[in-house]
Formats: C-alpha cells, structure tokens, sequence
C-alpha cells in the first residue's frame, strides 16, 4: 500500500503475536514471541519458544531488542494485551526497560473505530480473515486458548506434536495479520494515523508524533524525540516548536486563521516548498484549509505537522 509506505517510510516496522500461559500477566507467563517483518520481502518467522516456564527469562531477552530497536509494531489487539503484557513480565523478571505504547500499531484498534465494527458480528483476528477471504490460507487448527493446553501437554509430555501446533498457531497469526493490513485501503489511513501517529526519522534521528490535538484556535502534536541533542524552544508566526532533552519530548503549535467555516494556514509563513502540498484538496493557491465546517482535513495537517518535523531533524 503506497499511502502505508508513506507514514512508514524509514522505519522499522515489526509484526508481534505472543501466546501465554493464560491472561493474567501477575502469575501467567510468555511462552512464545513470533515476529515478522513487514516488509514484501520478509518471508519468515522468528519464533522464540520456552521450553520450560523457568525459560521466560530468556524468551524476553530475545525479544526485546527487535522490539526496543523498532520504530512502528503492528499488533492485533496488542494495546491491551500484547504489549502491556510483556511490560508487565519484563518488570517481573527483573528487567529495566520497558516497550513504548507510542510504538504501537494495532490493527484491531483501528478496525474497532471504523465500520468494520458495525458490519461484522466481531473483532476476533479469525472472523475479520473470513470476511477478507483469506481463512484458506490459515493452516493452523487450535485458538489460542487451546495454545495453553497443548502448552501443559507438552510440557508432560514433551511429544513435539504440541509444540508445533503452538509455533503454527503464532505464526499463522502473524502472517494472517501481515496480510489484513490491506484492509486499510477501505478506510482514511489518514485519519487513522492522525489519531494513532505517526514517525519521522532522518538517519539516527527520530521523532514520534503520538498525539495530534485540533482546538479551536490551533493545532497542536506531542511526542518523543531520538537523537536531538538539546533542549530547544522556537516561536515564530508559523508555529512554536518545544524541545525537551531531559524527557525527550516535543511539542508543536500551530495557530489557525479562520475565515467563515474555514480553518487554515498560511503556508508562506513556513519558507518551506509548498510542491508536497499541491496535491491535497486542502490546499488552495497557497494556503492549507485543515478544516472545513465539521470535516477535517487529516491528510494535510498530518502532512504539515511531517513537514515541520522534517526541518527540525535536518536543522540538527
């Protein structure tokens, strides 16, 4: 999807799956991590499986620099359970570092939000393959509830049969999910990613914007920042940009001019080329309409807001 490789353009991007020993992240445990690339040419799985319970540990210290070292991880519901999950489990097992939600991308967040929720009789991963069509193509036979069973079996028991229904189970998941990325072409990604966020990374300098804000007067996005060396605060009549060192975080404001139901930018103000805009409805002969009565134009202030980020990462 061209509008994907957009917002996803220099970055790392990871799909996860986890299976569990139950739902509790207090007491139960992670017994497999499988990860994907999202890219066309990632064609395998890499699956970290536990052997025993005690090998948790290990699991962990496997999995987290794919997913400390990631800009973007596509999930399937893995807000509330994947990630939280293992944050929780890295705390138990003795570990510093925790996984960004800011990271986050979960399909089933989205989907939830959009008309898929309506015209579906539910969310599961499973039931949104068979609308697309592409069930066929799971291979697997068990759910992951029965992934806890076959779990004890073959720990009793240590016939691979289990085990390999386990890793066929994950990695079902993970290339089924990979493949109902596509149902985002039948929404406004960009209304997604303005609620969701998006990266912007120039070399080893990065900044995540996790929250877009439109007020009655401006537009403001915070974030975090990677790479950039100080704290620095800008106020200029296009925007204000703040820069914090210490957290790493950033925010930008825009003011807003408003004619009758139309809110908009100058884009004259920025001094930056204004070809990238040309091609959003948005944009009329040199000014930036972001909002026109009720309706919203994500597209474009996700644009401007990128922009904006852009000269940050290249002024440093």
């Amino acid at each position: 999807m061209k509008i994907l490789e957009d917002y996803f353009k220099d970055c790392k991007v990871v799909i996860i799956d986890i299976e569990t020993t139950g739902l509790v992240s207090e007491k139960n445990k992670v017994i497999l991590g499988g990860l994907i690339g999202f890219s066309e040419k990632s064609s395998e799985a890499i699956q970290f499986f536990s052997e025993t319970k005690a090998d948790e540990t290990l699991i962990l210290e496997k999995l987290l620099p794919h997913l400390t070292n990631a800009d973007v991880i596509i999930s399937y519901n893995g807000e509330a359970f994947d990630l939280p999950f293992l944050n929780k489990r890295l705390i138990k097992n003795g570990f510093s570092t925790q996984i960004p939600l800011y990271k986050s991308f979960d399909l089933y967040k989205i989907l939830r939000k959009s008309s898929f929720s309506r015209i579906l009789p539910d969310l599961k991963q499973k039931t949104v393959e068979d609308y697309m069509g592409i069930s066929s193509e799971r291979a697997d036979q068990i759910s992951g509830k029965q992934c806890v069973d076959y779990y004890r079996a073959y720990l009793a028991t240590r016939e691979t049969i289990y085990k390999e229904a386990i890793l066929l189970h994950n990695k079902d998941d993970l290339f089924q999910l990979k493949k109902l990325m596509g149902l985002l072409i039948n929404l406004d990604l960009h209304e997604a990613m303005y609620h969701n966020g998006f990266n912007i990374i120039d070399f080893d300098k990065k900044i995540n914007i996790s929250q877009i804000h439109f007020g009655p007067k401006s537009v403001s996005a915070k974030g975090f920042h990677v790479g950039l060396p100080m704290d620095f605060v800008s106020f200029s009549e296009s925007h204000k940009v703040n820069l914090s060192l210490k957290s790493q975080s950033i925010k930008i404001d825009i003011p807003l001019q408003k004619e009758g139901v139309l809110h908009y930018v100058d884009l004259s103000l920025f001094h930056f080329d204004e070809e990238v805009f040309e091609k959003y409805p948005g944009y009329q002969n040199g000014y930036l309409i972001v909002k026109s009565g009720h309706i919203i134009n994500y597209a474009e202030i996700n644009q401007l807001i990128k922009r904006i980020c852009r000269e940050i990462l290249v002024g440093f």
